[in-house]
């Protein structure tokens, strides 16, 4: 494939200074030694500049489509290759196949809660929980697709999430799921809600936001300084540590960009030198806990076939923390000890 190389290549090497290294790929960490087992499973360290990767490339046709945990015993992992639920007891190195009773025919995304995993298809209404690390499932119907990965509340058994027809909660373990606010406007793109206090969430609309303190019961309009410079967000984020502070990509006259608030909407700035990278404007947000202000982003998510840019944002700037021939970054999951399990979709 020689064309694909040079495609790489060319999207490796930017020509501005906003980015300021690319990570090497180590395949003998002393921390993980060498990923194996799991196709489409890369674990990232020291900031990102370490990439550990599995031996095998994953079948193009199955997605490993999203990672999550730990799990209740603090130290186990899962992922999802296609329908099928991958276990790692030792935080991403190694991993074996669990055994699933998910439909073969949904994108499946996971939610570690303690002794509860979650499972929600990005393509349907259907869902499912497992309180035995995935290998039983019981399916559920959480009335449609979720906006952004919902999360658990205090309580292993308390999820709460957005979608188009408002804030959908369960109480009870994932068995039955209720519209439990209704959403400011019509048109809202993405949300997301804190994990820390479940009454905070932040949605946008393609010409605004708003936050809630009460779980989507009253609404705060932040639109005013959501859409200066004719700003359009596709995407947002609140900090895991710190609900003030949010995220959103999306597009204004100059390209994708993102923007971050430090002060829960109040006012924004834009995130480093973004527009200097090939940014993918409707790429999802991932905030790193223990990070303060730090996002990744990423240009080819989902089915792009082009090569794979890990975006780690922060206040200091722009920084390429991998670029790697695989088709597309779908989900990252983080470890307490500052590592980052991501699901990825092929390599050449």
């Amino acid at each position: 494939e020689p064309h694909a190389m040079i495609v790489l290549l060319l999207f490796a090497c930017p020509d501005d200074d906003a980015t300021d290294k690319v990570g090497t790929i180590d395949t003998s960490s002393n921390a993980c030694d060498r990923v194996h087992g799991a196709t489409g499973i890369l674990v990232y360290e020291d900031n990102g500049d370490t990439v550990h990767f599995p031996t095998d490339a994953p079948d193009k046709e199955t997605q490993t489509t999203s990672t999550a945990g730990p799990l209740g015993d603090g130290t186990s992992w899962m992922a999802m290759f296609g329908p099928r639920v991958m276990v790692s007891d030792d935080g991403g190195c190694n991993w074996d196949f669990n055994g699933s009773g998910l439909p073969s025919t949904g994108r499946w995304q996971l939610l570690a809660a303690g002794d509860r995993v979650y499972a929600f298809d990005e393509l349907s209404s259907q869902a499912g929980y497992s309180t035995d690390a995935g290998k039983n499932w019981n399916a559920a119907d959480v009335g449609g697709t979720f906006l952004a990965q919902p999360v658990a509340g205090a309580t292993s058994t308390t999820v709460r999430g957005i979608q188009s027809r408002g804030v959908v909660t369960t109480e009870d373990g994932g068995v039955n799921w209720s519209v439990t606010a209704t959403l400011p406007a019509v048109d809202v793109v993405a949300g997301d809600v804190f994990a820390g206090d479940t009454e905070r969430i932040f949605v946008v609309t393609p010409t605004g936001g708003y936050t809630s303190r009460t779980g989507g019961a009253s609404w705060d309009d932040i639109s005013a300084a959501v859409t200066t410079d004719s700003f359009v967000p596709s995407r947002a984020a609140i900090h895991p540590d710190n609900a003030d502070v949010l995220f959103m990509s999306g597009e204004d006259d100059d390209g994708p960009v993102i923007v971050r608030s430090t002060d829960g909407g109040a006012s924004w700035d834009d995130a480093a030198s973004i527009r200097q990278v090939d940014l993918d404007a409707g790429a999802p947000l991932w905030p790193v806990p223990g990070s303060g202000t730090t996002v990744l982003s990423g240009w080819a998510t989902r089915d792009d076939d082009y090569g794979m840019n890990l975006y780690v944002v922060s206040t200091t700037g722009i920084h390429t923390s991998h670029v790697g021939s695989y088709w597309g970054l779908n989900d990252v999951s983080f470890r307490d000890d500052g590592a980052w399990i991501a699901a990825v979709h092929g390599v050449e």
